[in-house]
């Protein structure tokens, strides 16, 4: 991503950064001139007034390390993680052989990883549960042509009815029975 491209909270972060830069700069000057003697306090304003330029420079130069180190942060965690996510709706809405490539932080490569695992047990269960109901199919079907066959070799008329009378099964014998 074009660093033009980043969203507002990206540069509330390089703002903060810089801003903690200054501050612990600011920190340590003070701590350093805290004390001094009259004439020795007046010398080093003398020295930061000549060098003024050099030190806008330096803030620069913070400015720049600070965007560069939110920067590279963003693209190791936020932008990585909206991959994550992204990636994640694939595996769940359109393709569940689809593996996470993450590059990012170390924890989020980790996670795309533990992600891969768990879809691929997801995978593996559902092809079981696939497995077995084809399993199930077969044996049912099996077992309807058995109960068919001795249903039409029964000499005897057989009809089979739930609690409430209603007739599920029948041989030819009891159509015949019945139908006199």
């Amino acid at each position: 991503m074009d660093v033009r491209d980043r969203p507002p909270r990206f540069w509330w972060w390089v703002l903060c950064a810089y801003a903690g830069g200054l501050a612990v700069i600011g920190l340590i000057a003070t701590g350093l001139l805290h004390g001094l003697p009259p004439e020795d306090a007046a010398a080093v304003e003398r020295i930061v007034a000549a060098r003024a330029p050099v030190l806008v420079v330096v803030a620069f130069v913070l400015l720049a390390i600070s965007g560069g180190v939110v920067s590279w942060l963003y693209s190791q965690y936020h932008d990585a993680a909206a991959s994550l996510a992204e990636q994640i709706d694939v595996v769940l809405s359109a393709n569940p052989s689809h593996r996470i490539n993450v590059a990012g932080g170390k924890e989020l490569v980790a996670l795309g990883a533990a992600i891969d695992r768990l879809a691929e047990n997801g995978r593996r269960i559902s092809s079981d549960a696939e497995a077995h109901q084809i399993a199930a199919r077969a044996r049912l079907e099996e077992e309807r042509d058995q109960l068919a066959t001795l249903m039409a070799e029964l000499a005897q008329p057989v009809l089979v009815a739930n609690a409430e009378g209603q007739v599920l099964l029948y041989n030819e014998r009891a159509r015949m029975l019945f139908a006199r």
